[in-house]
């Protein structure tokens, strides 16, 4: 298995990736582009794992999009991204670590340190 921080992809195994886990994958280019961090996982040259960070580089950076593939999952792999995307972003000084879970990840999410703030005052335009 091999961790690859990467800033192009092969989109065509991206798109497989995210369709995998039932995800609608769209501007996959456009999400590389603009994410400051993108880790990639390979076993024999196949993509099954990856996440990216948005950051402002200083104050604030959210990691978005961990994904593994079902085939690879409960093996500690999104753990393990999750990690390392945590001691890249500590590595340059930024303060504030977030993400958005679906409420079935949320248990995986506060198993490795990460914790529902209750009283946040979140919104969104929809």
């Amino acid at each position: 298995m091999r961790l690859k921080q990467v800033k192009q992809i092969d989109l065509t195994q991206l798109e497989a990736l995210y369709s995998q886990v039932g995800w609608s994958p769209r501007k996959l280019q456009q999400l590389m582009r603009q994410s400051w961090l993108c880790l990639a996982l390979y076993q024999n040259h196949q993509l099954i794992g990856f996440a990216r960070v948005v950051s402002d580089h200083t104050w604030n950076a959210t990691i978005w999009d961990v994904v593994i593939h079902p085939a690879y999952q409960r093996k500690g792999l999104g753990k393990y991204l999750v990690y390392q995307m945590i001691r890249w972003i500590k590595q340059h000084n930024v303060i504030h670590i977030s993400l958005f879970a679906e409420s079935r990840a949320v248990t995986f999410y506060q198993r490795i340190g990460f914790e529902v703030v209750a009283n946040a005052k979140a919104m969104f335009w929809c």
